[in-house]
């Protein structure tokens, strides 16, 4: 992640992050009505780049998407986060790199949570076997650095 974001890090935006959107902290109305929705836990708050938030919301999105609709998953949050805050060229960039830097630091954390836990388990290795799939997913053939934002997932930037 450090070798791809290097010629970019001084052009990516600062902000202040919630740092764990994920579909274990949103809460929905039970009613379903359109704009009843929160984010929750905010432990992990902290300023920086602002490109972070999407990465690590796609990095969820993509653990829990089957296999075969990782690229179309990820493209889909990917776009409808465009629609309303559009990324800069370097942000874009830098998208991949952090996803797969994200699911990395998560896998060692819960692993070693797990081994540190073992009554937690359950809870500790929640993403576990759909982050490893996602991360082999991401450095295998069908991932990569192209993978995104320069093939499908950018097109259309804009259009939700």
């Amino acid at each position: 992640a450090q070798a791809s974001l290097g010629p970019v890090q001084d052009k990516l935006r600062l902000a202040v992050v919630h740092g764990d959107a994920n579909d274990h902290n949103v809460v929905i109305d039970a009613h379903g009505e359109p704009g009843k929705v929160a984010l929750i836990d905010f432990g992990d708050m902290v300023e920086t780049w602002l490109v972070t938030e999407i990465a690590i919301a796609m990095a969820y999105v993509l653990i829990a998407a089957p296999y075969e609709h990782k690229l179309e998953r990820g493209g889909c949050v990917l776009r409808g986060y465009q629609a309303e805050l559009p990324l800069t060229p370097a942000e874009l960039a830098a998208v991949y790199p952090l996803i797969v830097a994200r699911l990395a630091l998560s896998l060692c954390l819960s692993s070693k949570e797990a081994a540190e836990n073992p009554d937690n388990v359950e809870y500790t290795s929640l993403h576990a076997a759909g982050g490893w799939e996602t991360l082999a997913y991401l450095l295998g053939p069908e991932g990569g650095p192209g993978w995104m934002p320069s093939t499908s997932l950018a097109a259309g930037a804009g259009s939700a």
